[in-house]
């Protein structure tokens, strides 16, 4: 059991530094369709941006799900089916985590050397995130049987280590929302921001609010163990901060996808391009974070 637990904790460790990277790149590219040079850049540059964004997304959406996972279907004990749906979420979000990658590279580039030049570039960057998160990683394995796995039920779990791992799954949440809500911030102070219609600041201004109540949230849990319980573990406090993790996940869902709105329309100018995209991006979220995981812990009950 303590193998398992260290094994969780390590996978868990290794997505939140994902996602603090995810976070960075998050933050730039909802802010830079509102810089000063964004309307000078072709319109290959300027749909890129946004493709970019959603594989992003994307991304995001794979690494964040295992903390849902682990709430939902495993009640916050550890299993194997747990541990290797962290793994598998965490290996495919790099995909379009290379992607996204060699895409913002091909446009900073092309503002300095040209297009053809900078395709070169941006593939080159793409091949050399795939080849050391997958190829180096293929070529350096070594051929080897596996032990057998089995017990896919949760064990018990001790308190203690699930109110750690509730903890520590919010810190790995928390990246996301503090990105987002720093973008939402900044750009209400740009002038372009002008430039949008009134609906579009009040979905904007929508968004902020739910971003804000996700971060309150998640940090919820921690004044009430502070407050409530002394500082002490308790089946209450694991409980209610499960229940607030997966509350700020469903806030959270809202306010990307209504800053994505407002992106796509800066780039498209479509309002059905935009609002399909923030559609397609809430179904992307709810369906793998509450859809996919509700399926399983009802499947695993019966």
């Amino acid at each position: 059991m303590a193998e398992l637990k260290n094994r969780i904790r390590n996978s868990l460790n290794e997505t939140r530094i994902l996602v603090l990277v995810a976070q960075v790149i998050v933050g730039f590219e909802y802010q830079s369709v509102f810089q000063h040079r964004f309307d000078a850049l072709p319109n290959s540059s300027r749909t890129l941006r946004a493709v970019s964004l959603g594989l992003l997304l994307v991304a995001l959406a794979l690494l964040l799900a295992p903390a849902s996972f682990h709430r939902l279907v495993e009640g916050g004990h550890n299993s194997l089916r747990l541990e290797r749906f962290t793994s598998i979420m965490s290996t495919v979000a790099l995909i379009p985590f290379a992607f996204c990658l060699g895409a913002d590279f091909y446009c900073a580039s092309q503002i300095v050397v040209g297009n053809p030049a900078a395709l070169i570039f941006g593939s080159v960057l793409t091949g050399m995130a795939l080849f050391l998160w997958y190829g180096l990683e293929l070529f350096s394995r070594r051929r080897r049987r596996s032990p057998e796995k089995s017990g896919g039920n949760p064990e018990q779990t001790p308190l203690k280590d699930r109110i750690e791992e509730v903890l520590m799954e919010t810190r790995m949440v928390l990246p996301g929302a503090q990105a987002l809500i720093g973008f939402q911030f900044s750009i209400m102070l740009m002038e372009k921001f002008d430039e949008l219609t009134p609906a579009l600041k009040s979905i904007h201004l929508s968004s902020l609010a739910v971003t804000a109540l996700s971060i309150m949230l998640l940090m919820a849990p921690a004044a009430y163990h502070r407050i409530v319980e002394r500082g002490e573990n308790s089946e209450e406090l694991h409980r209610v901060g499960s229940w607030m993790l997966l509350l700020a996940m469903a806030f959270l869902a809202f306010g990307i996808a209504g800053d994505f709105l407002v992106l796509l329309w800066r780039v498209t100018g479509s309002a059905a391009w935009s609002i399909g995209g923030a559609l397609t991006i809430v179904v992307l979220f709810y369906g793998l974070w509450f859809g996919y995981t509700l399926y399983r812990a009802r499947a695993r009950r019966s």
